[in-house]
């Protein structure tokens, strides 16, 4: 039986936050001022540097295999950063109790993920800054008040169509299976540390989509936290047909080198693959840049069999890292088929996804099974929608 379930319930986490605190400080009797406290947090990894400093880590103390962290900081100082850095699930839980708490009790600061348990007695030491939380209505814990950042009180729908939020990796990655439009704040370098826990097979190289995601989301490497959103939440969809590059390259049936470009880079990007291909002229692969579209991507596909190859319009590659530089897509449909042991190089005429990133100038690039949902007839156009979805406007 949980400790959760045998513990007295008592009508603390209905109602406003400040009822329930009011409540129970007449029943104790007691003044905040009283009480020395602590604050505990669980960061289920070890702290950063800067997650030391910012959160004012004084020691650590264990139960079992878990480690608790001290904070000397003051709660009403350190809540919003402990609001942001929970919602991000940078900091799993925490607790302000009382400083005598023994460590058996330990477990009073990992018990709930992503809460914030206090003890009644010391909800006035939050000061305004308690408005950045809410009660987590799930939970109705005896002599404890259990709170939630407010951003993170969203929960996850399953209603077709609308923006909801996921309360962490799994939901979100559930959701990029799904088909469910969802977004989450996350730390950029809990996310890059663990791409896998957050974009399952699309962190997988063969297969690419992680850092398109991250790029569309607004990432940049100057990002702190991030709002990571589902594909079906930027709209994207997954490539519809098994002859697509990422399909191929995923099966072992071919390999792709890939940079993207400018339209006046071309002639550079273009040694990139002179060793495989030192008779193709820039004039051979510029016959393929059809259109208005000022940016392309020059793939150097090695074959092992001899599959055909489909590009959907608006088929995403992206960037190898978060470099700052704009995600591209295909901007007209390409079929080829490859010969076994054959060298083919293409170029391909692209839109550039992100208005306010650099160009690409060479950089090496990744095919995605991702593919723009609406692929636009311009540039403009392309940007327009991609600040449409970003602001959650209706077309």
């Amino acid at each position: 039986m949980s400790r959760t379930a045998v513990s007295r319930r008592q009508d603390l986490t209905r109602g406003s936050l400040a009822a329930a605190t009011s409540h129970v400080m007449r029943e104790m009797g007691a003044r905040v001022n009283d009480f020395r406290h602590v604050l505990l947090l669980y960061l289920g990894n070890g702290p950063t540097s800067d997650l030391h400093d910012r959160l004012a880590l004084t020691s650590a103390r264990s139960r079992g295999d878990r480690v608790v962290w001290v904070s000397a900081a003051d709660p009403a100082e350190v809540s919003p950063a402990l609001a942001e850095l929970m919602a991000a699930n940078v900091v799993s839980s925490a607790a302000l109790v009382h400083a005598d708490l023994p460590d058996e009790r330990l477990w009073l600061a990992f018990e709930w993920p992503g809460t914030f348990v206090v003890e009644p007695a010391l909800m006035d030491l939050l000061g305004d800054e308690r408005e950045r939380w809410v009660a987590a209505s799930e939970y109705d814990v005896a002599d404890l008040v259990l709170l939630r950042p407010r951003s993170s009180q969203k929960h996850l729908s399953r209603e077709p169509g609308s923006l909801q939020w996921a309360g962490g990796a799994r939901e979100y990655t559930d959701a990029i299976a799904d088909g469910h439009a969802v977004a989450v704040e996350a730390s950029l370098a809990d996310v890059m540390e663990n791409m896998g826990r957050w974009f399952g097979e699309l962190a997988d190289e063969r297969v690419g989509g992680g850092f398109a995601l991250l790029a569309l989301s607004g990432a940049t490497s100057g990002s702190d936290v991030v709002t990571l959103r589902s594909p079906a939440a930027l709209g994207l969809r997954f490539a519809a047909s098994e002859l697509s590059p990422s399909s191929h390259t995923r099966a072992g049936r071919l390999e792709i080198r890939a940079f993207g470009f400018n339209r006046g880079s071309l002639g550079s990007v273009m040694s990139r693959l002179s060793n495989r291909s030192p008779d193709v002229t820039e004039e051979e692969l510029r016959a393929n840049l059809h259109g208005p579209a000022s940016y392309g991507v020059l793939l150097g596909i090695d074959a092992r069999v001899d599959p055909e190859v489909e590009i959907e319009e608006g088929s995403i590659f992206e960037q190898t890292s978060v470099n700052n530089v704009q995600t591209l897509a295909a901007a007209m449909p390409q079929q080829i088929t490859v010969q076994p042991g054959a060298f083919v190089p293409l170029a391909l005429p692209a839109w550039c996804l992100n208005q306010s990133l650099a160009a690409p100038g060479g950089e090496p690039v990744r095919p995605t099974p991702l593919v723009l949902a609406s692929p636009g007839r311009s540039q403009g156009e392309v940007w327009a929608e991609r600040e449409r979805v970003l602001s959650g406007r209706t077309p």
